[in-house]
């Protein structure tokens, strides 16, 4: 990803949000303007019980739930944040269609590209899947050397030209990957392309892209036979290519269709999320699956979301929420969402922002997890940090179904000799987001499973019009219980009661919250602007937040951890008992 403002090609929206992009993919899509049905905000508080089961170990802490990101426009200070985090990191994604931009021969490139590797050994020794995108075709192998831009934001024409010979690029491939093992170590994921979907990042056919991708996995096997290869990084999983009639199929699924019958069938399956809502997207997950039997693969074959994050603002790039609290929240429930969807890996977009502040700002709504210049912690930056304490193996929690399900609240918890952390997490406000819940607790994974469209759905929820007459009946029963439930709205306080039996009273505990009030930078420099303070002002005002420490800590009975409409909270215990 080399510009800021570039296009995903793969924006999913919530229930209640719209966009007119062709190249959007279409959740719960909606059409411009619909009627404000939103459900009330200010139900009372309720209190619930929160039970951690030490006893009912679930196995190792997923990598799905390890700090990780994708490395684009990140400098070395952001590395090192993200490298400094406790504990073992999960991933993260790196390519080199910037390298080719600036470098047109293949010595220069290669040259290059050895003194990138020491941060990737670096990271990849804090036990991090480093994926690296083998993305963009270099030029003096390009069937097209025109060096303008494809499109307004995405890679030169030249990058996104097929190659013009297969043979060769194969033999950069082997190179490439030979001097990335030797210089950045084994164990690593090479991944073919960036968003091919779309007209910025490739310009030939499908069947010019298949043939691109078979070359790069015999490359790839020949400096490694045991390389872990995957792709295709399409924009979005259910996207067709751009250059295409309307009504073609999804691009990934020719791909996995092709990968069944070519012998170079992939290693793991990529693809991308960006979202206005936290849930809108994982359908995906059991679509790939799908079509993976069906093309005689592994329907299990790892899944990697290699590139996802809040974007409620589509088209344009900037949205506000990812920089304070909501952003934060989105962040954790994406990450309850792929794990219910069983998605291997993430790596969110991304790192650090992608542009430099203009003078006087420092938070622009950019997709990083730290600010640019100068650097600061958002805190979704600090829910990594949360994770970062996590380690162990996870343990069984119990939360009541309609506090997952109707308020947002989803719950993570592990356990070693002894120490528990719980992460505890809240997004509401999120209609669609509900409504997909509540039909997965229904046993209804995709609105294939259900035999109703999304569309049919969404004007369901509208009152546009009613469910179709010859849906199944069950699925009609379950569409209209979730949305008559959903229209109850939700509360505008959960207090959580944590009971741990496995650990003896009294307790020791560390809060750390991230809130209104704590590890919440963004939203601190935005309202000390409000009041009338300088930029500097501000900005201390920010760093203070920056600080990783507990909200509180003490010894004896765990108090309530109550949360509003956004938040995420980690809670560390242990049995203070002699």
């Amino acid at each position: 990803m080399r510009f800021a403002c570039r296009s995903a090609g793969a924006v999913v929206l919530l229930l209640l949000a719209a966009t007119d992009s062709p190249g959007a993919a279409r959740w719960l899509h909606t059409p411009r303007n619909p009627p404000q049905i939103s459900p009330p905000t200010d139900r009372a508080p309720i209190t619930a019980a929160l039970e951690v089961w030490t006893n009912q170990p679930l196995g190792d802490l997923p990598r799905l739930f390890r700090p990780s990101a994708m490395l684009t426009a990140s400098d070395d200070a952001a590395k090192q944040a993200l490298a400094g985090l406790p504990g073992a990191l999960g991933a993260v994604r790196w390519g080199i269609s910037r390298l080719l931009y600036d470098n047109r021969t293949s010595p220069q490139f290669m040259k290059v590209l050895r003194a990138m590797c020491p941060p990737l050994k670096t990271l990849a020794g804090r036990g991090a899947d480093v994926v690296v995108c083998i993305e963009g075709t270099p030029w003096w192998l390009s069937s097209r050397q025109e060096t303008g831009p494809a499109g307004t934001s995405g890679w030169a024409l030249f990058e996104t030209s097929p190659p013009s010979n297969a043979s060769d690029y194969q033999d950069f491939v082997f190179e490439t990957v030979r001097l990335l093992e030797r210089e950045a170590g084994s164990g690593l994921s090479f991944e073919f392309w960036n968003e091919p979907n779309s007209l910025s990042f490739w310009r030939g056919t499908r069947a010019e892209l298949f043939s691109t991708y078979d070359a790069f996995v015999r490359g790839a096997r020949r400096a490694d036979a045991g390389a872990r290869v995957g792709g295709i990084a399409v924009g979005s999983w259910e996207n067709p290519l751009a250059s295409e009639p309307t009504g073609s199929p999804p691009l990934l699924q020719s791909f996995i269709q092709h990968a069944g019958v070519s012998g170079t069938a992939p290693d793991f399956v990529s693809w991308h999320a960006y979202a206005s809502g936290a849930e809108d997207r994982w359908e995906g997950a059991w679509e790939i699956r799908r079509w993976l039997a069906e093309a005689g693969l592994a329907a299990e074959l790892p899944q990697v979301v290699d590139e996802w994050n809040l974007w409620s603002t589509f088209p344009d790039p900037a949205d506000p929420a990812r920089d304070g609290l909501k952003g934060a929240a989105f962040l954790s429930a994406g990450l309850f969402g792929m794990d219910r969807a069983g998605i291997a890996e993430q790596t969110v977009s991304t790192l650090q922002d992608f542009s430099d502040p203009r003078a006087g700002e420092v938070f622009t709504g950019d997709f990083g997890l730290l600010t640019r210049s100068p650097m600061v912690k958002k805190a979704s930056f600090h829910l990594w940090n949360l994770l970062a304490l996590m380690s162990g193996s996870r343990v069984r929690v119990d939360l009541p179904a309609d506090v997952a399900d109707l308020e947002g609240v989803g719950a993570l918890a592990t356990s070693t000799a002894g120490h528990v952390a719980l992460l505890v997490g809240r997004l509401a406000g999120d209609p669609g987001g509900a409504v997909l819940r509540l039909l997965q607790r229904d046993g209804y994974r995709s609105f294939h499973d259900l035999g109703i469209t999304r569309q049919q759905v969404i004007d369901y929820y509208l009152g546009t019009a009613a469910l179709p007459a010859g849906a199944p009946l069950a699925s009609r029963a379950a569409v209209e219980a979730a949305v008559s439930r959903v229209r109850t709205g939700w509360a505008s306080e959960v207090a959580l009661q944590i009971s741990v039996p496995g650990l003896s009273p009294p307790l020791q505990y560390s809060i750390y919250r991230i809130d209104a009030d704590h590890l919440n930078p963004g939203d601190a420099f935005a309202r000390a602007l409000a009041q009338g303070l300088s930029p500097d002002q501000a900005l201390a005002a920010a760093r203070a937040l920056e600080r990783f420490e507990p909200a509180e800590s003490g010894t004896g009975a765990l108090p309530e951890i109550r949360f509003g409409l956004y938040g995420a909270t980690l809670v560390t215990l242990a049995s203070a008992a002699p």
